[in-house]
């Protein structure tokens, strides 16, 4: 989950850079792919959640 959040940061200061560059397009091209990473990181700490639920039931 560190890994996606790690890479959406790194993605959203290449944007940022690109965006005060005025390379507009190229901004929103990376902007679009954080979305991704988000999501991912989502699901893992969704999944993390459920594993830790299912474990103290367990006990």
């Amino acid at each position: 989950m560190q890994v996606k959040l790690k890479q959406a940061r790194q993605t959203a200061k290449a944007a940022e850079a690109c965006a005060e560059a005025g390379r507009l397009e190229e901004a929103v091209q990376l902007s679009m792919g954080i979305d991704q990473l988000i999501y991912d990181a989502e699901r893992l700490h969704d999944a993390a959640t459920l594993l830790g639920q299912m474990i103290t039931a367990d006990r």
